[in-house]
Parts: C-alpha cells; sequence; structure tokens
C-alpha cells in the first residue's frame, strides 16, 4: 500500500509564553525602577503610562495597510521632506539621550517577543494586548513599589548590619 506523504510537520500544541511574559515584566520592573528613581513622581507617571499604553497598542494591532500608508505618504515631495527632516531630528535626538534610546529599544525588544510568543500560542487581538498590557503594567507597579521602599529598606539593613 502507498503511504500518503505529508509535507507539513504535525501540529505541536504550544505551550502559553510564561518565559517570555516574565522577562517583559522584568524588563518593565527594571525600567519602573529606574524612571521613579530618577525623576519626580508627576512627571513620570503619565509618561510612562502613555509609553506602555503606545507600545503594547502598536504591536497588538494588525499592521495591514501600513505598507500602503508609507507608500502614500512617501509619493510627494513635501511628505518625502518631513519624513527625511522627521528622520534626523529622530536621530540626533538619539544620539544626544542614548541612554534613553537603549531603555525603550529594549522594552520594544522584549515586548515584541512576547507578542511573538502569544501570536505563536494562538492568542491575538483584544486578548494579546491585554496581556501585553497587565505584564507590563504589573511591572510599572512593582518598580514603582521598590524604587519608593527602596531607600527605607536599604536604610533598615543598614541600621540592623551596622548598629
Amino acid at each position: 500500500m502507498k503511504q500518503k506523504l505529508r509535507l507539513y510537520p504535525p501540529k505541536i500544541p504550544s505551550q502559553f509564553p510564561w518565559l517570555s511574559l516574565i522577562l517583559l515584566w522584568t524588563t518593565y520592573s527594571l525600567f519602573g525602577w529606574l524612571t521613579f528613581n530618577v525623576t519626580t513622581l508627576q512627571k513620570a507617571i503619565p509618561l510612562t503610562i502613555t509609553l506602555t499604553l503606545l507600545i503594547a497598542g502598536i504591536l497588538a494591532s494588525p499592521l495591514k495597510n501600513s505598507r500602503h500608508l508609507i507608500t502614500r505618504w512617501s509619493r510627494t515631495d513635501i511628505g518625502t521632506f518631513v519624513t527625511i527632516t522627521l528622520l534626523a531630528l529622530l536621530g540626533s535626538v538619539l544620539l544626544t539621550w542614548f541612554h534613553i534610546f537603549t531603555s525603550t529599544l529594549i522594552l520594544l525588544c522584549a515586548e515584541a517577543l512576547a507578542r511573538l510568543e502569544l501570536q505563536t500560542c494562538g492568542i491575538t487581538g483584544l486578548k494579546a494586548f491585554f496581556l501585553l498590557l497587565g505584564f507590563s503594567g504589573l511591572g510599572l507597579g512593582v518598580g514603582w513599589i521598590v524604587s519608593h521602599y527602596d531607600g527605607n529598606v536599604m536604610d533598615y539593613v543598614w541600621k540592623m548590619t551596622v548598629g
């Protein structure tokens, strides 16, 4: 008897991507700790929440029509000029604030990895957005708590060890 040749490997059910989500949580915890340690709370909270929502929204949304949007924008001379000017401005800002750029790039990479793992697992759309947002927000909260109590814990440990 002839056996039917399978062209594709059998589909293995993928597990929930805990490792990439824990990496996302850890990355946002460190980012929150650094951000809330350096700046005042009134400046840091709206900016970090907006950044978290923006990254999660961009990565969870489908980008089917992005090529059409980009090609339509770059067809005109004004669009090309504005694009080149904005890219030059972005390049100079990135070189000036390199430490902020690298922190943001690490956040983007961790969140993109988590998004790809969620997509491989079969979770798309709104569920992926809320999972990304939840782990990111939880990480920011943990980072804020650690930065808020960091001095108190260190004082307590210092008093217990020294005197």
